[in-house]
């Protein structure tokens, strides 16, 4: 991706890429952690046929992910400078000018985001290890590369 990015924008695209990275690093461990510390909760109603509880659980695990996504995002949309500013020192005006922009593109992934990550938790609560493979590698590598080819 550095690479990719120093032929593209030099070092300020590398530095608003660290920004963002920076960023989401505040919401991802969050939304991993809210959605993963079910599984327990799931994988044990499961065995016990308590399918009712089952949903109740995955009910809540979507909703409150979420939640967090858009409130998270909406942050990082409507403040991108003084997020921005926290990263970047010394005042750099071009740095600063991209992360703020990229940062209001960025807010936007959380719309979609939380999705993979409970619905990747939920399928590996329920032995279903190959589909939450399979959706975790499209997340994180397959959807990005085609991205970078489109743009």
């Amino acid at each position: 991706m550095n690479i990719i990015l120093v032929r593209l924008g030099g070092e300020t695209a590398v530095s608003t890429w660290s920004v963002l990275m920076y960023v989401d690093g505040f919401v991802q461990p969050l939304l991993y952690g809210m959605c993963d510390s079910l599984q327990p909760s799931v994988g044990y109603n499961w065995g016990a046929r308590r399918f009712d509880r089952v949903w109740a659980i995955e009910r809540w695990c979507f909703g409150t992910a979420f939640a967090v996504s858009v409130v998270c995002g909406a942050a990082i949309i409507a403040a991108p400078g003084p997020i921005a500013s926290l990263f970047i020192a010394g005042g750099d005006a071009e740095a600063l000018s991209m992360a703020v922009e990229a940062l209001r593109i960025f807010g936007l992934t959380y719309l979609t985001r939380w999705l993979s990550y409970a619905a990747q938790a939920c399928l590996l609560a329920l032995e279903m290890a190959l589909p939450a493979s399979i959706l975790s590698l499209s997340t994180a590598l397959v959807v990005p590369l085609v991205l970078i080819a489109v743009f």
